[in-house]
């Protein structure tokens, strides 16, 4: 340790370095702008590599945990001496780059993100300012009290209440919806697939005759669906949980509809999509939603429309009909029950007498539960 007047230093060759990679990950900070940060601080160790081959030269940098501390707590606002940087260059350049990051991380408007898992442009992490600011005292890098005791929490967002559509909307819904949209939308709501699995879909999947098939070396019972699958951002991918791996039985009016679908001329192989485009590609998830679904729901004075609003509506129908719990844990993928409902076992004999019931209700051919 050397000393600068009565406060210990840590000497820097004997403290912990941290790569650029190793902070962005600490502050979840864009790498580029983690350089910029400490482009012009003379503590940074640098080892540079000469081009080889098509590799050009690179730069890696080695910065000591006690200007790391420093730098970000001018990055965040901390007060005190010592939390100014060494270099008179450095402040603005740390501001520039603040006010980068707050733009980037600031939601976009228009955002198409879940609203309820939004927050504030200027929301503060608190916690991890907190825990920095501490470490800091310790080694006496800074003085003073902790700016995160004097930041002002933003005031929580009230959370978007859920809502289902009644039998009546969805049938309303569905008169106003092209195919294959309708068809995916109608999937939606009875067998209870959320669009990446409907949008991962394949004809092998789908069994939609009186008899057993083959799908994949395993047996697809009549008029059934596989869910095996999702896809999403433009990429095949296996389910999230085992539990999301189900057969699900077909009611009358889905089989149907899947059977229109499957009489046009292109794309019914058994690799094809379902639910495709007219160059054969998976429907896109968020350009039906924001020109479909979100017109609609404008049209019809709603709330709001969209893909997960029809798994609430299925999950609201399966329960106003008394459809088993078990049953209803299976239709939908979900992994968890009460302990006493481990016990019992879905019925593929009930399933379907409940999916057909509510079908008849959306169609208008039985009366609505209320």
């Amino acid at each position: 340790m050397q000393k600068t007047g009565t406060k210990p230093i840590p000497t820097a060759a004997f403290e912990r370095h941290f790569t650029i990679p190793e902070l962005s990950k600490l502050w979840s900070i864009d790498p580029g702008a983690v350089r910029h940060m400490f482009k012009d601080e003379p503590i940074v160790v640098r080892f540079q590599t000469a081009p080889k081959g098509d590799k050009r030269s690179s730069t890696t940098y080695s910065i000591p945990e006690s200007t790391a501390l420093r730098i970000y707590l001018c990055h965040t606002g901390a007060s005190g001496d010592d939390a100014a940087p060494t270099d008179s260059n450095a402040g603005p350049a740390v501001d520039r780059v603040a006010k980068r990051v707050r733009r980037r991380d600031s939601p976009a408007e228009g955002d198409a993100g879940d609203p309820e898992s939004e927050q504030g442009a200027n929301a503060v992490p608190i916690q991890p300012i907190s825990a920095i600011h501490t470490k800091a005292k310790k080694l006496r890098i800074v003085s003073g009290d902790n700016p995160a005791s004097l930041a002002d929490v933003p005031e929580a967002k009230p959370v978007r209440q859920k809502f289902a559509l009644s039998a009546e909307q969805v049938r309303t819904v569905l008169s106003m919806l092209k195919e294959p949209v309708r068809t995916m939308t109608l999937s939606a709501v009875l067998p209870s697939m959320n669009v990446s699995e409907l949008c991962g879909l394949r004809w092998k999947h789908v069994n939609l005759t009186p008899e057993w098939a083959t799908m994949d070396g395993d047996g697809l019972p009549p008029f059934t669906l596989a869910v095996r699958q999702h896809f999403s951002r433009g990429e095949v991918g296996t389910l999230k949980t085992g539990s999301r791996k189900r057969n699900v039985p077909l009611p009358d009016v889905l089989v149907q509809s899947l059977a229109g679908l499957k009489s046009r001329p292109h794309f019914v192989g058994p690799d094809d999509a379902v639910f495709c485009s007219r160059r054969g590609t998976p429907v896109d998830q968020n350009n039906v939603r924001r020109r479909v679904l979100a017109v609609i729901g404008k049209t019809l004075n709603l709330t709001r429309l969209s893909w997960h609003i029809f798994r609430y509506s299925h999950a609201t129908f399966t329960e106003s009909i008394g459809m088993h719990a078990r049953d209803r844990q299976a239709l939908m993928g979900h992994g968890a029950l009460d302990q006493t409902d481990r016990y019992t076992m879905e019925d593929l004999k009930r399933m379907p007498a409940g999916l057909d019931k509510i079908a008849g209700m959306i169609t208008g051919e039985v009366e609505t539960v209320q």
